[in-house]
């Protein structure tokens, strides 16, 4: 009975998804490095997210991007980006997207890869060494 609940909950879950993913995103900008390591380093948010920018990931693909971009504002958040990415080479979701024809992925990938150079150029000019 209790796997019936589950499977009858996944409809409701996939709505509210990207409602829960664009919150996440306003935490993790406002909230920086700690807000980053209590949601996506000890709380494993980062590989949820990034599934969501597979192809098959998902209608909360835009409001994934949201929250990647959101983590990219903090210096953490901006190493375990570039690291997430790194290990996937070009078949990176986000690489990929920055590669696609749908312009709404594309635009949300390039925010996030903005980000990402806004914030290195900030950590930089304050002296912050990315380790």
């Amino acid at each position: 009975a209790r796997g019936a609940e589950a499977d009858g909950d996944a409809p409701m879950a996939e709505v509210q998804l990207p409602s829960v993913f664009h919150c996440l995103a306003e935490l993790l900008e406002a909230g920086g490095d700690a807000a980053v390591d209590k949601a996506l380093s000890t709380g494993g948010l980062l590989g949820p997210l990034w599934r969501q920018l597979e192809p098959a990931g998902g209608g909360a693909r835009d409001a994934a991007l949201a929250a990647v971009r959101g983590a990219a504002c903090s210096r953490r958040g901006g190493i375990l980006v570039l690291r997430q990415t790194a290990s996937g080479g070009a078949a990176d979701p986000l690489a990929r997207l920055l590669r696609s024809s749908d312009a709404r992925a594309k635009v949300g990938a390039f925010a996030v890869a903005a980000q990402l150079c806004s914030s290195c150029a900030q950590f930089a000019a304050d002296g912050e060494v990315a380790s």
